[in-house]
């Protein structure tokens, strides 16, 4: 079972991630993703109180592939940076992405 699940071609969709631990003092916060077909990408990311990120989704972020099951399985990871360049990754993260009827 996925951790997320979101609509196809969703916008205004709030992605949340927990780091699991105070990242409050980093100086950059964001999401990468993978798609089934391996292509990646990131989206930035809003610090939300002291452990978690958010992101909202913009038209043309949440696009499946193709899929004929209806249904792809997406991995995310939090990222955070700080100011002396050390990156910290979290756990992988899965998330559902179905098609719109």
């Amino acid at each position: 079972m996925a951790d997320l699940t979101i609509q196809n071609g969703e916008v205004g969709t709030t992605i949340t991630l927990d780091a699991e631990c105070d990242i409050s003092g980093a100086s950059r916060y964001y999401i990468r993703y993978r798609r089934p077909d391996g292509t990646e990408g990131e989206w930035e990311g809003s610090l939300s109180g002291t452990e978690e990120v958010v992101y909202t989704t913009h038209a043309g972020d949440i696009a499946m592939i193709c899929s004929e099951a209806g249904t792809e399985i997406w991995e995310l990871e939090l990222k955070v940076v700080y100011a002396a360049g050390a990156i910290y990754p979290s756990a992988v993260k899965t998330m559902e992405v179905l098609n719109s009827i």
